[in-house]
């Protein structure tokens, strides 16, 4: 019985001591569950808390972002505009590569120096206005004794001889070796330029040039040939206007540089002489024909140098007169100049040296004028102020400069 009570005892503080051990399990168990629900519930509302911003964090973002896509767009329009830029600017390139390749065909086809048409300039007047002469020379149409711009054409060649004892000088005989005349500044017929090769006194006898006394000072025993000079430009020096002639001597061609205020310049830009950031400047080329029709120039009435074989009256080519006949001659012209350079191209500079200056096949005597013919021509592009609105910022200069060899005047 007591064994019994004594085990019964012991069984009872065992399960009363196991008792109080599962009760603390089990609180432990509560409060570490009641524990990490509020850690849970902790870090959930500390999750949600970072999902929100302060204003001040908002129109942070918003400058970032308004940043990045100003950037982007700046990035953009750069890109865009250095295209265009590269577009217009290779084709300006390619503009002025075509016509300036145009130029130098129309030059190198068979054309050689217009030295008659020299001398008419050298002779009437050298100034230069906005890129060119400013005085008409008349091609030649006009003589001594005419009337310019009227249908007075005046004589035709006068005759250069020697004084008494006294010889013709390298210049020719325009102001003096003529017979007591000054043609300086008066237009030059086309061919007199040859006759400044012809004395028709060389022996400087008191005579004048008529050797055998008939009245006419052509013909005589005293004619000679020189066979040199006289010059129609200087060597090396910019002769402003390029005049050809094609071999079979029917044909003229003229190229000049014409400098006007550019319609397209801003109101503050300007252009003086061929001088101003608002200058557009372009080469311009006229063609003449000819015709032997006489001095008078009228195929209507008959004279004795109607066709005879020589060349004396030059029409403009129909072909920049809308296919009207219109003498070189019979008024102010500059409106059958035609543009060789679309507007898109300022030509800022243009220069023009030629070689020789005297006609080969006249001064045979002088051995410095063997070289055949040549022309070097410099001159500067620039986009014009149409063409610089698109191109934006400072526009790209491009230079020239070529040397073409023309025919041999010993070859006509």
């Amino acid at each position: 019985m007591k064994v019994s009570s004594l085990h019964s005892s012991s069984w009872y503080g065992k399960k009363h001591v196991d008792s109080k051990y599962h009760f603390s399990q089990a609180w432990k168990t509560r409060l570490s569950a009641s524990n990490s629900f509020k850690l849970c519930e902790k870090s959930t509302s500390n999750q949600h808390k970072k999902y929100w911003f302060t204003l001040v964090e908002i129109m942070i973002g918003i400058l970032i972002v308004s940043i990045v896509m100003i950037g982007g767009f700046q990035a953009l329009s750069s890109v865009m505009i250095g295209k265009s830029r590269l577009i217009e600017q290779a084709n300006i390139q390619k503009e002025s590569f075509y016509f300036t390749e145009k130029l130098f065909e129309m030059i190198k086809s068979w054309w050689t120096l217009d030295y008659e048409e020299y001398f008419n300039r050298s002779v009437v007047w050298t100034a230069t206005f906005s890129g060119s002469y400013t005085t008409p020379s008349w091609f030649g149409n006009y003589g001594n004794t005419g009337n310019i711009g009227t249908s007075t054409y005046g004589d035709g060649f006068y005759l250069c001889r020697s004084g008494n004892a006294t010889v013709m000088t390298w210049n020719g005989c325009v102001s003096s070796f003529n017979g007591g005349f000054n043609y300086t500044g008066q237009p030059q017929r086309y061919g007199q330029y040859s006759y400044q090769f012809l004395d028709y006194n060389n022996n400087a006898d008191a005579d004048g040039g008529d050797e055998d006394g008939n009245g006419s000072i052509v013909w005589d025993d005293d004619d000679r040939y020189l066979g040199e000079w006289p010059v129609v430009f200087w060597l090396w020096n910019n002769i402003h206007e390029l005049y050809l002639i094609s071999p079979d001597l029917t044909t003229r061609t003229y190229f000049r540089w014409k400098v006007r205020l550019d319609p397209n310049a801003p109101a503050t830009q300007s252009c003086i002489n061929t001088t101003g950031s608002g200058c557009l400047g372009t080469i311009e080329f006229l063609k003449l024909q000819w015709r032997d029709i006489g001095l008078d120039h009228d195929d209507t009435t008959l004279d004795s140098t109607q066709y005879d074989g020589v060349v004396d009256t030059w029409y403009i080519d129909p072909q920049f007169t809308g296919w009207q006949a219109i003498l070189a001659g019979s008024g102010w012209i500059d409106a059958y100049w035609q543009p060789l350079f679309p507007d898109s191209v300022h030509v800022s500079d243009f220069s023009v040296t030629a070689y020789p200056n005297t006609d080969a096949s006249l001064a045979w005597k002088q051995s410095w004028v063997d070289l055949a013919p040549y022309v070097q021509l410099q001159f500067r592009l620039l986009p014009s102020w149409h063409t610089r609105k698109v191109l934006k910022g400072t526009p790209q200069e491009l230079q020239f400069s070529t040397t073409l060899t023309l025919s041999s005047a010993l070859s006509r």
